[in-house]
């Protein structure tokens, strides 16, 4: 890279140091070089010799630290360690063998706190959070994401539950009452991105009918910015489309989500949602249902048909799965506005036709590999 153009580079990007350790002592040189000061590392749970020999340089550059069940005696320690330390992601399983760090946590003030909690026994029968303590440990504004998976969540509703500061909120597999779910949801007013995945209701548990209706009614008074639903039980034909028209999110993301009718009838009529993700066996019939067309600019579906989002005029980023006739290569150079399509696969000589079309507004053709 030329010189002149090193000097006037200025580098903010956080590095995960779980990829990138054997770029790391390069990397400290150029900085140095160079004078980049606003860069910042996450440093993993599992530091290897490499990191820990790094330690003392990067220290000051460390915006985030992993924090697990055996190293919770030294929390203070390691926060003071860090001194731009920006935010802590602690992995706990809320048992009682946790109190000390759930009582830190609750009066931590000087970063942001990340929880994730999954448990690894779901095969042989679910472990039990008690679902108040939860509520206890959001009070803490500080709080600002939770991750909970293959969990049954018990407890009584004693009304607990006050508005939080979550920003993120993701559920997999969790067995809960539908009064848990509303009560976590309706006051995370700040919540921009949340994923529900198979989640089952005490009360509903055939059906995903009422995991719908909270995600629907919570939506309207959050700040959601992208929704991701997965579930593999079925739903009634009315609520998807009342899901479908209503959810307030600018992002929705569906999963496998079935409904007991093989064809929707309704439009759906949401104009706030502008980016669709449908992996899906219906992506088809919710394309071609959707009434505001125009207010849609990205699609990510890799089992549509081109046809129907040739009626998208508006979009902007487009993924498909493949492209296999000159049909649907003519389909895409229909949207004036593209500026990125991703493909899973595409061959070669259809590669070559599409570049030889030309388009205003497309910068990207992509490729994507297998694990994007």
């Amino acid at each position: 890279m030329d010189q002149s153009i090193i000097v006037k580079l200025r580098y903010r990007h956080v590095n995960d140091l779980s990829k990138t350790i054997k770029l790391l002592p390069d990397f400290i040189a150029l900085a140095n070089k160079y004078k980049w000061y606003n860069y910042r590392f996450i440093l993993p749970r599992y530091s290897t010799d490499a990191v820990k020999h790094l330690n003392e340089i990067i220290s000051d550059q460390v915006s985030q630290i992993e924090i697990k069940d055996e190293q919770n005696k030294t929390l203070d320690q390691s926060i003071s360690h860090f001194k731009n330390l920006e935010s802590i992601v602690v992995e706990t399983s809320f048992s009682d063998s946790e109190e000390f760090l759930f009582n830190k946590l609750k009066s931590l003030s000087n970063v942001d706190i990340h929880i994730k909690s999954w448990s690894w026994t779901w095969s042989v029968g679910q472990s039990k959070i008690e679902f108040n303590r939860i509520g206890e440990l959001i009070q803490n504004r500080r709080v600002i994401s939770l991750g909970f998976g293959f969990f049954t969540f018990i407890g009584e509703n004693d009304n607990s539950f006050q508005p939080n500061s979550l920003t993120k909120i993701s559920l997999d597999r969790i067995t809960m009452s539908q009064w848990m779910l509303k009560s976590l949801l309706e006051n995370s007013l700040n919540c921009q991105n949340l994923e529900i995945e198979n989640i089952v209701l005490n009360e509903d548990k055939n059906q995903y009918d009422k995991v719908l209706e909270i995600l629907n009614h919570s939506s309207q008074s959050m700040n959601l910015q992208r929704l991701r639903v997965v579930s593999n039980i079925t739903t009634s034909h009315q609520i998807v489309v009342d899901f479908l028209s209503n959810i307030k999110t600018g992002t929705l993301i569906l999963v496998s989500l079935k409904w007991n009718n093989e064809t929707l009838s309704d439009n759906i009529t949401n104009q706030l949602i502008h980016s669709l993700e449908l992996f899906t066996t219906n992506n088809d019939r919710i394309l071609e249902l959707w009434k505001h067309k125009d207010n849609i600019k990205s699609i990510f579906a890799p089992n549509e048909n081109t046809v129907k989002v040739k009626e998208f005029k508006n979009l902007r980023y487009l993924t498909l799965h493949d492209l296999s006739s000159s049909m649907r290569i003519n389909d895409i150079s229909v949207h004036k506005n593209l500026h990125t399509v991703d493909f899973y696969e595409l061959d070669f000589g259809v590669l070559n036709q599409l570049l030889s079309i030309p388009h205003p507004n497309i910068q990207r053709y992509s490729i994507l590999s297998p694990s994007q």
